[in-house]
């Protein structure tokens, strides 16, 4: 069964040199993660049944959503 890891890369200390509270580091860090939850639970959907892989499809419909709304909204102004 696939494993969910997180990676120090995404990390948002890690992403912009130590300043963990800048609005692009955590930005930056959402999208990551939600891309990694995204294809977890795609990877996951030949170790379903038909009844929990309805309900990964509504969440990587979710998902889908979040990473279009973070992408989006980026790189404009607060």
């Amino acid at each position: 069964m696939p494993v969910l890891l997180a990676s120090r890369n995404t990390h948002p200390k890690m992403a912009f040199g130590g300043r963990q509270n800048s609005v692009e580091a955590i930005a930056s860090y959402q999208q990551a993660l939600l891309k990694h939850l995204f294809e977890w639970t795609q990877s996951l959907n030949h170790y379903m049944d038909s009844r929990i892989r309805m309900e990964a499809s509504i969440l990587e419909t979710c998902l889908k959503g979040l990473i279009f709304w973070a992408e989006e909204t980026e790189n404009q102004p607060l």
